[in-house]
């Protein structure tokens, strides 16, 4: 610079050209001086804005993990089981401070509907039941799979004890997902999939098995002329073998046993007859696919005689008659020549020889009970006492 100003003083076009070139230096040096101060100032203003969205972080965690605790130590209920996406959120980061963060809850989308928690509600016992009454399944099976991850990171927080998952048939496509992570089958139904788990790993499941036993029952119908209605069957153990039996049939989910019996003979033969009570009944371990058996026979009565006018069920029986109850009885090989069910039979026969003409248990209508939800016992207490003959 000295040489410039040196060089300069020789001669007046120099001290010109010197003297523009001295103000536009200057004139640099102050614009680079503002854009410092600007830089300098935005500087101070971001890290004023960081630690204000640190102190927010904070704030917002520490109220995360008053609500978890909160509801850590509220009591169970029966009420709808609120797994906010906050809640789920502390899981998620307590996990994977830990490392062990699905895949799939790590790739989370905030405005991504279907990758929220699932929504449940409690039971008795300490788990939670979801189902279509609780909440929205997605249908694809990754927007399944991030919303189960985040619901097990909530139970898992919440001390939730057992999972109940009710699939419905046209989500068949996600048990898969459900099955990946741990849930096994309960039972099913003709439109859904029930799969439960149990969370707690220091303790053995208490999860109850899947229903152990199916109840059958007998319509053992006399008329007033003290004949009894047998079929023969088009399908199962007895077709094609001329062998005469009662009508039977199974009872439907929540149906009761005298309702049933009256449905399973109108069903079959298209007989109306009135139930009087329950003569006899046999529990057996060798029904189909592992299952139990309850088997009762009940007493039906009617003043039908005929069968001209009876409407048979062409799916389940080719056959119908009245005839003696003493004939049945040495029917071979069935009853008779099978212990128990000759010994079932017989036990519904009176003393004097009516058909019937025993105590037998007779139904009993009780309103209410523990559950809110039941509006109805029925309960099976001994008949009274049938007349002594004449």
């Amino acid at each position: 610079m000295r040489r410039f100003l040196a060089a300069a003083t020789r001669s007046p076009l120099s001290a010109v050209v010197a003297a523009s070139s001295s103000s536009v230096l200057l004139a640099s040096c102050s614009v680079s001086q503002a854009a410092d101060r600007r830089r300098f100032s935005s500087n101070c203003n971001c890290s004023e804005r960081r630690w204000h969205e640190q102190q927010q972080q904070q704030q917002q965690q520490l109220q995360q993990q008053q609500q978890l605790q909160q509801q850590q130590q509220e009591p169970l209920s029966n009420s709808a089981l609120p797994f906010h996406a906050s809640i789920a959120a502390t899981a998620i980061a307590a996990e994977r401070r830990r490392g062990s963060v699905p895949a799939a809850a790590r790739t989370v989308r905030c405005e991504d509907h279907f990758e929220a928690p699932l929504v449940g509600r409690r039971d008795a016992y300490g788990g939670v039941i979801v189902d279509e009454t609780t909440t929205q399944f997605p249908s694809l099976p990754a927007h399944f799979a991030t919303s189960l991850d985040l619901s097990l990171l909530a139970w898992k927080a919440g001390n939730v004890r057992g999972v109940w998952l009710d699939v419905p048939i046209e989500k068949s496509q996600l048990i898969s997902v459900a099955t990946d992570r741990g849930f096994i089958f309960h039972h099913a139904d003709k439109d859904h999939c029930m799969l439960t788990r149990w969370l707690p790993s220091h303790e053995a499941s208490t999860i109850p098995p899947n229903a152990s036993t199916q109840v059958g029952v007998g319509a053992l119908v006399v008329n007033d002329d003290n004949q009894v209605l047998f079929v023969q069957e088009a399908y199962g153990p007895s077709a094609g073998k001329n062998i005469w039996k009662i009508p039977t049939g199974l009872l439907e989910a929540g149906e009761d046993i005298a309702k049933g019996v009256v449905r399973e003979l109108f069903e079959e033969t298209g007989l109306e007859a009135k139930f009087e009570k329950v003569l006899a009944f046999r529990h057996s371990h060798r029904a189909p696919f592992g299952k139990s058996d309850i088997f009762f026979v009940c007493l039906l009565r009617t003043s039908r005689r005929g069968t001209s006018d009876l409407k048979l069920q062409q799916q389940e029986l080719v056959n119908v008659k009245w005839g003696s109850y003493d004939e049945f009885l040495k029917q071979a090989p069935y009853p008779s020549q099978i212990p128990i069910w000759d010994a079932f039979y017989r036990s519904c026969v009176g003393p004097d020889g009516v058909v019937g003409n025993v105590p037998g248990f007779t139904t009993h209508v009780k309103q209410g009970g523990l559950d809110a939800r039941s509006s109805k016992e029925y309960l099976f207490l001994p008949a009274p006492a049938p007349a002594p003959a004449l």
